[in-house]
């Protein structure tokens, strides 16, 4: 069997939960179409502050409300409706990262969240991991070399020795390039079928499997 790497890092949203834009369609103008809300989340420093821990929840949602909500929406309704925004985890999401973790590996989350969405996420799988590195504590967004680096800091592990889960190919490009063995995924199935390819024992890999989507 190939090396395995001992320290195995996964991204939260698009990776172990599921997106669900359909509340926030409900609150936002009809002229804020899907691209438009993507440049605030990704690019405006209002939501980037919001993710790095520099700008609070309460004024994050004073920018974005008559920004981009519709004339009769207030900040608590925009707000319950963001937090709606990550769903459900995937089928199988905590039973990956469960026997991953049972298997003998560190386990750690690398994700780009803040405190309304992590205080609804945190319950869900906090418990799965050595190390929860989150960009509103640490003040570094993935795809920053710093964001990586916390998590080196972390383990003392470098390069080789990480193995990390991503849906965002600017993340991974950004992890390759410090030498982590990075792969791109869209969830649990495909993380169990990296290890079944990575020659896992045959029942590990078979359990990891079960209930991916």
């Amino acid at each position: 069997m190939r090396h395995l790497p001992p320290v195995v890092v996964f991204d939260l949203g698009g990776v172990l939960v599921q997106f669900d834009e359909a509340p926030l369609c409900e609150v936002v103008r009809p002229a804020v179409a899907h691209a438009i809300w993507w440049e605030f989340v990704l690019h405006s420093p209002t939501f980037r502050g919001f993710e790095t821990g520099t700008f609070t929840t309460e004024q994050m949602a004073a920018v974005a409300v008559p920004h981009l909500c519709r004339a009769e929406v207030d900040i608590p309704t925009f707000l319950r409706q963001l937090s709606l925004w990550p769903a459900e985890p995937f089928p199988g999401a905590r039973d990956i990262v469960q026997r991953v973790r049972t298997a003998g590996f560190r386990t750690l989350m690398l994700s780009n969240t803040n405190p309304l969405h992590w205080g609804i996420l945190k319950p869900k799988f906090a418990d799965l991991f050595d190390h929860c590195v989150l960009s509103f504590e640490t003040g570094w967004l993935k795809p920053n070399p710093e964001a990586f680096a916390v998590v080196e800091q972390f383990e003392n592990y470098r390069g080789s020795d990480i193995l990390f889960f991503d849906d965002n190919l600017k993340n991974i490009a950004a992890a390759r390039a410090r030498g982590w063995n990075a792969i791109a995924v869209s969830g649990p199935h495909e993380i169990a079928s990296y290890f079944d390819e990575f020659g896992v024992s045959p029942a590990f890999a078979a359990t990891l499997s079960g209930g991916g989507r």
